[in-house]
Order: C-alpha cells, then structure tokens, then sequence
C-alpha cells in the first residue's frame, strides 16, 4: 500500500477535488482504498459519507483513543464506481481534530500519521491509501508530510497559487530538518484554461523550474470544468458524476502515470 498526502498551503487549489478524485479513479480499477481526512472542515468525509458520524473519529484514533479499524466508515461499496470496483473506506474529519492539533503543537510529534499508515498497512486491506490535509502549514500537515510515501501538491496557475508552493517547499525542509528525509514532492497543475495566455505563462514557469515527471516533479495538468463544483453539490467524485467527462480522464490520466512510473502499483485498467 501506498499512501499519498494531498496537500497545499493555499485553500481553493482542488486540494479536496483531487484527492477524492484520485480515490475513485483508483476505486474504479479494482483497488480498495482508504482516505484519511485530516482537514477539520472534512469536506471528504461531506462527499463520501454525507456528514461526519457520530463515535469515535480520526481524532481519537490519532490521539490513541482507539482502534482505526473500528472508526473505519465505508463510503463506496464494492460496485458502486462501476463493475469490478473497489471499497472505499474513509476515516472521518471530527472537530476534535483542532484540539489534537494544538496538543501535537505542544509534544513536537511528527509521527501520529506515521504510526497511524503503518498499522494500516499492516492489515493488507488496501491498495492506497489517500490523506486530505489541511490547507494550511501545521502540525496535522507536517504529520501527514512525515508519514507518506509521496505529497502531490495540486496548484492554480496564478501568482497566489504559486507563493503557496514556496510554503510548501518550507514545510518540507522542516520535515526534511527534523527527520533526516522526505517523501518525494509532486506538483499537479489544476483548473488549467489554454484560454489564458497568463496560464500558459505559468504552466511554462513550474515545468521550468521543476520539469516534467517522472524525471521532474510536474505530473500530466487537469482542465478546468465545472464537474468539480457540479459533482461535489451531488456529493459525487467526478468519476461517478460524469465518467466520460474531461475532468474524470484527466485524473485518470494522473492516476496512469504515477502507475506507469512506479510511484503506485494498482491494477491496470484492463484489469478493472
């Protein structure tokens, strides 16, 4: 099992949108996944199961109040994404994941994701496992960036976007001081409109300044649609809203080529 934190230190980039999407996409090709919501507005945990539920949640489990099997909420059945697809299961957002926030701020602990991914992939129950951070630097996110196996940093093309990948590169290098290593940082360009000069002129700056993957850390670009907003209001990922639609493929095409490049082992889609 691979676990892939989603993070940005900026809200409204498709941080949620991507790591949902990636899930299902996932999903669709016959992984079981797991996605671990650490962003307290749980917007995740919303899409896939409606509202947080009520018992034992993310929150405890980190805090070591009880078993993460047992907080384990099924958000897609077996099926649901199509013949041949996967579980997705989802531990919850609760509010109490801002109080354990403040007392990780008091301990310095960066392992609580850590130790948390590792029973999980002990269990053998999932293909991957997905982490929604929060949109904001602390310890949640430090935790999370400590305990993947890779961050994709998903970014707008605009000059506010882009200053939040510079806060990102900080929080890394805090991980990277603290532990000795990190995981390998991705960027994946979102909401793209060949429309604009000015996207074009930024898409040309991050490949510049970080090139092309798998030799660089600039994955395939997903297009703007209104998919995003459209399916999210039906609490669907894009993969069940519009399966043919652009904004499904291209986060397949994601999913393809982080396969394709042994960043991931899933299924093939043939095989899905």
């Amino acid at each position: 099992m691979k676990t892939i934190a989603f993070t940005n230190q900026k809200g409204g980039v498709g941080k949620t949108t991507s790591a949902v999407t990636v899930a299902a996409a996932a999903a669709e090709r016959g992984a079981d996944v797991l996605v671990v919501d650490l962003d307290a507005q749980g917007s995740s945990t919303e899409l896939f199961l409606g509202r947080a539920p009520e018992g034992l949640g993310l929150s405890d489990v980190l805090a070591g109040g009880g078993r993460w099997a047992d907080a384990v909420v099924t958000g897609r059945e077996p099926g649901a994404i199509g013949e041949g697809s996967g579980r997705i299961d989802v531990l919850p957002a609760t509010e109490g994941l801002t109080l354990f926030e403040e007392s990780l701020a008091e301990s310095g602990d960066l392992w609580a994701v850590g130790k948390l991914v590792a029973s999980v992939r002990k269990s053998d129950r999932y293909g991957l496992c997905v982490v929604d951070c929060p949109p904001a630097i602390g310890r949640l996110s430090l935790n999370a960036v400590a305990g993947a196996d890779l961050i994709v940093a998903p970014v707008t093309l605009s000059s506010l976007s882009m200053r939040g990948i510079v806060r990102l590169r900080q929080m890394v290098d805090a991980v990277e001081g603290a532990l000795g290593e990190v995981p390998r940082v991705l960027y994946l360009p979102c909401a793209v409109d060949a429309r604009y000069s000015e996207t074009a002129e930024f898409l040309d700056v991050l490949h510049q300044a970080f090139g092309y993957y798998p030799e660089g850390d600039v994955l395939p670009a997903v297009r703007t649609s209104s998919a995003a907003s459209r399916s999210y209001a039906r609490a669907l990922t894009a993969v069940e809203y519009r399966p043919d639609g652009r904004l499904a493929d291209d986060y397949r095409a994601v999913l393809d080529t982080l396969s394709e490049h042994g960043s991931l082992a899933l299924p093939s889609p043939a095989a899905a």
